[in-house]
C-alpha cells in the first residue's frame, strides 16, 4: 500500500463475517486446516459437501459485513 492510498488513515468499514468452503473431507489436511482456521479467528466458517455445490470444491462464498448490512460474494 502506498502512502497516498485512500485507506491509509481511515478505520476499516468492512470485514469478513463468514467463509463457506466446499470440501468432501472438511479440510482434512491438518496443516492446511490449522492455517485456515487460525487465519479466521473471529470469523464464522462453514464446511459444506461439494455435492451441494454442483460437485465443485473450494471457497463457495464470503459474507462481508459493511455498515449497511451483510453482502454475500458467491
Amino acid at each position: 500500500m502506498t502512502a497516498d492510498h485512500l485507506s491509509q488513515n481511515e478505520k476499516a468499514v468492512a470485514g469478513i463475517e463468514k467463509i463457506t468452503i466446499a470440501d468432501p473431507e472438511q479440510l482434512s489436511d491438518p496443516w492446511l486446516k490449522t492455517q485456515i482456521i487460525d487465519g479466521l479467528t473471529g470469523t464464522n466458517h462453514e464446511n459444506i459437501d461439494p455435492s451441494t455445490n454442483e460437485g465443485e470444491s473450494g471457497i463457495v462464498a464470503v459474507d462481508l459485513i459493511i455498515p449497511s448490512g451483510v453482502v454475500t460474494l458467491d
